[in-house]
C-alpha cells in the first residue's frame, strides 16, 4: 500500500481549523460558566443583606481572586 501523497502538516488548513474550533468552544464554555459563577454570587450577596455597587462588585471580587490563585498555582507547576 502507498503512503498518501499528502499529509497534513502543523500549518495545514485543517489542524488550523481543529485548533480555532477548539479555542472558541472552549471560550463559549468560559462564558457560560462566567455568567452563571456572577450571577449566583450576586444572589447569594443580595441574599445576605448588600445592596448597590456592593452587590455588584462582590461577585467579581471573588472570580477575580480564583482567577488570579490558579494563575499563581500553574505558573508555578511550569503550566504556564
Amino acid at each position: 500500500m502507498r503512503p498518501p501523497k499528502f499529509l497534513p502538516t502543523a500549518g495545514s488548513g485543517i489542524d488550523r481549523a481543529i485548533r480555532l474550533s477548539t479555542a472558541a468552544a472552549v471560550l463559549a464554555v468560559a462564558g457560560i460558566a462566567a455568567y452563571v459563577s456572577y450571577w449566583h454570587a450576586y444572589a447569594v450577596v443580595r441574599a445576605h443583606g448588600e445592596t448597590g455597587i456592593t452587590a455588584r462588585l462582590e461577585p467579581a471580587t471573588i472570580d477575580g481572586l480564583v482567577y488570579a490563585s490558579s494563575m499563581l498555582s500553574g505558573g508555578r507547576q511550569g503550566v504556564v
